[in-house]
C-alpha cells in the first residue's frame, strides 16, 4: 500500500461495503457477498410484502415464489472464508432415474477451494442409465475433467497443486 501511495495520488477509503449492487458483510471468519439492498428494492417495487397468496396470473407465480424465498433470508449470498487452507476438493452424485417421464438420471458436482464453491453443475443426463453405478460414472467423469481444467488454470497462475485432489461421490 505504501508503494501505491508514493506512486499515485490515491485515498484509502477503508473496507469495501457496497460495489456494483453487491454488499460486503464482514464477519470474523470471512466475508459474505450478497444483494440484500437489491433484493429489498425488488420486493418493494413489486409489492411482494402485500401478497398473502400467490397472484392468479400464471406468468407471475414463479417470480413471486422466488421473491418470497429471498424475502425469508435477505443475506443469502456467497461466503468467502478467510481460512488459509485452500485445498481443492470435489463432490459429485447422481439421482438414478429421477425423471419420471424419461427415466433419465439427474447428476451434478461441486468443486471447492477450501470452503469456497468455485465450480458447480447439475444436469439431466442425456442417456438412460441401466444401473445406479452407470449413472454415477457420468458425474465422476465430468468433475474430473473440471478438476483437470482448474489445476491447469492454477498452474498458469503459478499456484502449484501437488497433493491429490479428493473426489467424493454419493448416490
Amino acid at each position: 500500500m505504501a508503494f501505491l501511495l508514493n506512486q499515485f495520488r490515491i485515498k484509502d477509503l477503508g473496507k469495501l461495503h457496497y460495489f456494483l449492487g453487491q454488499e460486503m458483510l464482514y464477519k470474523s471468519d470471512g466475508v459474505l457477498i450478497c444483494q440484500r439492498k437489491f433484493t429489498m428494492d425488488i420486493l418493494k417495487e413489486y409489492d411482494c410484502f402485500a401478497y398473502s397468496t400467490a397472484p392468479r396470473e400464471p406468468h407471475l407465480k414463479a417470480a413471486i415464489h422466488v421473491l418470497r424465498y429471498l424475502k425469508k433470508d435477505l443475506t443469502l449470498g456467497i461466503f468467502l472464508s478467510n481460512d488459509p487452507s485452500y485445498a481443492i476438493s470435489a463432490y459429485c452424485g447422481s439421482d438414478w432415474a429421477a425423471c419420471p417421464d424419461s427415466r433419465k438420471s439427474v447428476s451434478g458436482y461441486i468443486v471447492l477451494l477450501g470452503d469456497i464453491p468455485i465450480s458447480w453443475k447439475s444436469k439431466k443426463q442425456t442417456i438412460v442409465s441401466l444401473s445406479s453405478t452407470e449413472a454415477e460414472y457420468g458425474p465422476i467423469r465430468k468433475v474430473v475433467g473440471e478438476l483437470i481444467w482448474i489445476k491447469r488454470l492454477l498452474e498458469e497462475l503459478i499456484v502449484m497443486c501437488t497433493n491429490p485432489i479428493p473426489v467424493f461421490c454419493y448416490s
